[in-house]
């Protein structure tokens, strides 16, 4: 089977798999799976075969070699990392935010009262304590934020 790529097309391929791989092999370390270990190694073969082709597409730039493997070119792979520490953060932010939102609105309101909402204000009214909290984190991020140490036993 041939696959025609355009030049453009074949380095976006590469920055994506790339970036997936990071992605597969976080999973691998941090959930300490083999599926996902794995997927990262069959990662590693395809963009190394497809890099060999890298000549083709005029993009030598993108590869660097080590013992005969060839590997993304390591300011760009770093590039490709940093949009996925850049995706964490933004998850990370909204999973904060959407916990905060929700444990103040059932604080606020009881959870018999949301139960006899209709979906409009129940959205509404969650959504106007969330966009409080989205505020704070774009003026202060972590910087006023605090956990009340003596209820974990510190002083």
């Amino acid at each position: 089977m041939k696959i025609e790529l355009s030049k453009k097309q074949y380095r976006d391929l590469i920055e994506f798999l790339d970036t997936a791989n990071y992605i597969y092999g976080y999973a691998g370390d941090m959930l300490d799976n083999k599926k996902y270990k794995k997927k990262s190694d069959d990662l590693d073969k395809v963009i190394s075969h497809l890099l060999e082709r890298a000549k083709d597409f005029e993009s030598e730039d993108l590869v660097d070699e080590f013992e005969g493997r060839k590997f993304v070119e390591e300011k760009k792979s770093e590039k490709n990392l940093d949009l996925v520490f850049k995706y964490d953060e933004h998850i990370a932010w909204e999973k904060i935010v959407e916990m905060l939102a929700r444990r103040d609105f059932v604080r606020k309101y009881g959870i018999e009262a949301i139960r006899k909402m209709s979906d409009h204000d129940r959205i509404h009214k969650e959504g106007e304590i969330e966009e409080k909290y989205w505020e704070e984190v774009d003026e202060y991020g972590v910087e006023r934020m605090e956990i009340k140490m003596s209820k974990l036993g510190f002083e």
